[in-house]
């Protein structure tokens, strides 16, 4: 593998973050190289292979501090980019949709229409839903938008094969155990190690230099299900093909119903278990699920009045304390080549994903940027 004009990067992860940053930096023209120890093209799915198990989805919330001004507008770069994807590639399963969210105690930055992240100065046909306009007594506050939905494990399938196919992008199967072996992988798997500019580290986790992951991230675990739509005469015209619904209870707890483009069903969900390991659906969260689903969304029970599930999907969210690292440093150890961390999304990867994937292209141009360290 030869040199490429000393433009060649390499991208650790393939998640949907490290997929859209190869997929923006090799429009830029760079030869990028990405290594992981998932890939979209593996089936079954590993559990800790987070992109492919998400609803997928864009639901704005209020900003509460600057971290969240930052990350959302990391999300309206991601909703102006998957505009562009989805009239140029209709094969990538992007939807755009009426978005609604119901809350049964609304907190003051939901009603007030002055939240910098929730109002309607930078969300398509944003507007407060009225009293009647609710079809639930016990929720107080509604409000509707216009949203994407998305096919995930469809999604990174499109964003590989359109890398490997179209820009040659190569994929190294290898788990890393730090950053700097990747840097000294870069001899053995793409040649010359001088002619690597840096590395974007992409892994969720936040593998460091050294070995080892970042202490403020921590595993979210998510439980959805997966459900077909109801075979009786008049499912063609089932709401949640054109809307998806987000509702929030009182006691903090979330049920929502996406679907998924290209005949993908529909993912209720879900669950948000801090620091919960546990890789096997739970039955006690299954029944969970139906239970706070089926009040609000019944156009998606059969004849028998249950949901006909598909499959139960568990993933773990890579979320970090501070929020979404996306910063670069630059390495004297390796001749000041940069490392760009870009991790720790939570449940928000799909939302972040292009417009990461932009400030990355920005950060790798800026050839004199930021910080020199020696780790």
């Amino acid at each position: 593998m030869g040199s490429f004009g000393c433009r060649n990067i390499i991208v650790v992860g393939a998640g949907v973050i490290g997929l859209s940053a190869a997929y923006e930096l090799s429009k830029q023209g760079y030869k990028v190289f990405i290594i992981s120890k998932h890939v979209p093209d593996e089936e079954p799915y590993s559990y800790e292979y987070t992109s492919a198990w998400a609803g997928a989805h864009f639901r704005p919330f209020p900003s509460h501090s600057d971290q969240d001004i930052v990350e959302m507008k990391l999300t309206r770069k991601t909703y102006q980019h998957f505009k562009v994807i989805s009239k140029e590639f209709p094969e990538a399963s992007i939807k755009f949709v009426k978005g609604i969210d119901y809350l049964e105690e609304p907190s003051l930055e939901y009603v007030s229409g002055k939240n910098v992240g929730y109002n309607a100065s930078n969300i398509p046909d944003f507007k407060n839903l009225s009293a009647e306009e609710i079809p639930f007594d016990n929720l107080k506050f509604g409000a509707e938008y216009k949203t994407w939905v998305l096919n995930a494990p469809h999604f990174v399938k499109f964003l590989f094969n359109r890398l490997k196919n179209f820009y040659g992008v190569e994929f190294v199967k290898m788990d890393a155990i730090s950053i700097k072996q990747v840097f000294e992988a870069a001899s053995s798997c793409f040649g010359d190690a001088t002619e690597i500019l840096g590395v974007v580290n992409c892994t969720g986790r936040g593998l460091r230099y050294l070995g080892g992951y970042d202490p403020d991230v921590y595993a979210i675990r998510g439980q959805t299900l997966l459900v077909t739509r109801p075979t009786c005469s008049f499912a063609q015209t089932n709401p949640f093909y054109n809307k998806t619904v987000t509702i929030q209870q009182k006691d903090g707890s979330w049920i929502f119903v996406i679907e998924r483009p290209i005949d993908g069903g529909f993912i209720i969900g879900g669950t948000k278990q801090v620091n919960d390991l546990c890789p096997f659906p739970r039955e006690s969260d299954t029944k969970g699920l139906i239970e706070r689903a089926k009040p609000y969304f019944s156009e998606l029970l059969h004849e028998d009045g249950e949901f006909n599930i598909l499959k139960v999907n568990v993933g773990f969210r890579p979320a970090r304390k501070g929020g979404f690292k996306l910063t670069k440093v630059l390495i004297k150890e390796q001749g000041n080549k940069f490392l760009i961390d870009a991790y720790g999304a939570g449940g928000m990867g799909y939302e972040l994903s292009f417009g990461a994937a932009e400030k990355i292209v920005k950060m790798v141009n800026d050839k004199f940027a930021y910080i020199s360290a020696k780790l």
